[in-house]
C-alpha cells in the first residue's frame, strides 16, 4: 500500500501534481514510454494520459486513436510507446514540467535536447521556457545558432545573431569560434551588422578558422589550401575596407588571393584614377566595399578636483576611451566664470567618430551647495584634422557664470569634486 500525501501536499495544487508524479506514478499509471537513443540506456516513464492530454495536443491526438499512432513509434516491452529520439534525460525534465510547471533543473547541457522534446510534442511552456533560459544564458552564441536553426527557430536564431553582432570584436577571437562550421562562418562575416573596429578582425577571424581547420586535417596551411577551405567565404570579407598596412603585412604574405584580386585591392585605393583610366574593367573589384555597422567603442570616466573661483586651469589625466580615443578633461576657474572643456587625441587619424555623448556631475564641497548635471552630445561623422598629439575638441566649451553658481550655494575658494562619463556610441574607422 503506497503512503498517502501529507496532509500540506493536500493543500496546494502545484505539490500534489508533484507528488502524484513522484510518488504516485507507479500506482495509477495508465500509459508506459521506453525512451532512449542509440547510444544510451533505455529508461521506462510512466505517466497520466490525463495529464499529458491536459499539456499537449500531440499526447491528446496519440491517445484519441486506435493505437496505430502508438505503434509506430517502436518496439517496448509491455505493450510500452517507445520513444527512440529523444533523450532519456530530457524526456523525463519534459514530463515533470507537464505535472508541476518546474523547469528548474534546465542547464546549457540539457536545454537543447529538452527543446526538442517539447517540440516533438508541442508543449508550448516547456518551448518557451528553454528559449528565454538560452536567451538569458548566453555562453556560446555560435553554439546556439547552430542549434537553432536545426530545431528552425528562426526567432531564436535572430537574436543569437544580434548577440553575437554587438560582441563581434570578442567573440571572433575566442575559442569556441574555431569550431563553427563553414556556413555559419559565411553567415556571421556577411553581415552588415557586426560591430568591429576594423575590417582586419574580420581577415584575422577568418585566418584563425582556416588554419584550425588545415591543422584538424593535417594538411599544410598554404595559400592554396586556405583559399580552397574558405571557398565562398572570401567573399565575405570586406577587403577594400582595410588598412593598405594591414593588407599587406598580413593579407599579402598569407597568399590566399589571386594576382588579379590583389591589384585590384590596390586600384580601390586609387579609385578615381582607376575609373578614369579603364584599369577596373581589367582588373574589377570583386569584393564588398559597404561599411559595416559602426562599432561600439564603450565608455570611460575623467575625474578632476579643482577649487572655485580660484583662478585656477586644471586637467584631468588622459584615460582611453575604446582602442583608438584618448580623452582629458580640463576646468578653468577665474572671479567671473568657470569654463569646462573636453579634448581628445586620435591615436589614429583613420577613425572617425559618428556619434558621442558626456555627462558629468560637479559636486561642490560647500554646505548645503546644490550639486551641477550637465549632458553633451554631438553626431558627426567628424574627428578634425589631427597633427601629432594636437588636442581635438569634439564639443562646444560650457561657460558657467560665478555669480550663477554662487546662486546655487557655491562658495569661492570651496574644492569641486568633477567626475564625467564619456561614452562614444558609434565609431568606425574611415
Amino acid at each position: 500500500m503506497s503512503e498517502p500525501p501529507p496532509k500540506e501536499t493536500q493543500l496546494n495544487l502545484a505539490d500534489r501534481m508533484e507528488f502524484m508524479f513522484l510518488k504516485m506514478r507507479p500506482n495509477f499509471a495508465d500509459v508506459y514510454f521506453v525512451v532512449g537513443g542509440q547510444d544510451e540506456e533505455k529508461k521506462r516513464f510512466e505517466a497520466h494520459k490525463a495529464i499529458l492530454i491536459a499539456a499537449s495536443d500531440v499526447f491528446m491526438k496519440m491517445f484519441s486513436t486506435d493505437g496505430t499512432a502508438i505503434k509506430t513509434e517502436g518496439n517496448a516491452p509491455d505493450n510500452a510507446i517507445a520513444v527512440t529520439d529523444i533523450r532519456s534525460d530530457a524526456f523525463q525534465l519534459m514530463l515533470i514540467y507537464m505535472y508541476s510547471n518546474d523547469c528548474s533543473r534546465l542547464n546549457a547541457g540539457n536545454v537543447f535536447a529538452v527543446q526538442k522534446a517539447a517540440d516533438k510534442y508541442n508543449v508550448v511552456g516547456m518551448m518557451e521556457e528553454c528559449e528565454q533560459f538560452r536567451v538569458s544564458t548566453v555562453e556560446n552564441p555560435f553554439a546556439f545558432l547552430r542549434e537553432s536553426r536545426l530545431l528552425e527557430k528562426k526567432v531564436f536564431g535572430g537574436r543569437c545573431l544580434a548577440y553575437i553582432d554587438r560582441n563581434a570584436e570578442n567573440l571572433l577571437k575566442s575559442d569556441e569560434f574555431l569550431a563553427i562550421d563553414q556556413q555559419t562562418l559565411y553567415d556571421i562575416l556577411s553581415r552588415d551588422q557586426l560591430k568591429v573596429s576594423e575590417e582586419k578582425v574580420i581577415w584575422q577571424a577568418a585566418l584563425r578558422w582556416v588554419d584550425e581547420r588545415c591543422t584538424e586535417k593535417g594538411i599544410e596551411c598554404s595559400g592554396d589550401n586556405r583559399r580552397q577551405m574558405l571557398g565562398e567565404i572570401l567573399k565575405a570579407i570586406r577587403f577594400p575596407l582595410m588598412a593598405k598596412e594591414d593588407f599587406v603585412k598580413s593579407v599579402v604574405p598569407s597568399q590566399v588571393l589571386t594576382d588579379k584580386e590583389l591589384i585590384s585591392f590596390f586600384l580601390s585605393n586609387a579609385h578615381s584614377v582607376a575609373t578614369e583610366c579603364g584599369a577596373f574593367d581589367q582588373f574589377p573589384l570583386q569584393f564588398e566595399t559597404k561599411k559595416r555597422a559602426p562599432f561600439d567603442v564603450r565608455q570611460g570616466m575623467l575625474e578632476l578636483v579643482i577649487n572655485f573661483g580660484a583662478g585656477e586651469t586644471i586637467s584631468s589625466d588622459e584615460i582611453y576611451v575604446g582602442t583608438k580615443f584618448r580623452w582629458q578633461l580640463m576646468a578653468m576657474t577665474s572671479n567671473t566664470s568657470m569654463v569646462f572643456q573636453f579634448k581628445f587625441v586620435p591615436e589614429d587619424a583613420a577613425y572617425e567618430i559618428v556619434k558621442c555623448s558626456a555627462t558629468f556631475r560637479i559636486v561642490s564641497q560647500s554646505e548645503d551647495a546644490e550639486d551641477l548635471t550637465l549632458s553633451l552630445s554631438k553626431s558627426g561623422p567628424f574627428f578634425g584634422q589631427s597633427i601629432g598629439d594636437q588636442m581635438l575638441y569634439p564639443f562646444s566649451p560650457i561657460e558657467k557664470p560665478v555669480e550663477d553658481l554662487v546662486g546655487i550655494g557655491w562658495a569661492i575658494g570651496k574644492a569641486l569634486k568633477i567626475r564625467a562619463e564619456i561614452r562614444i556610441s558609434e565609431a568606425y574607422k574611415a
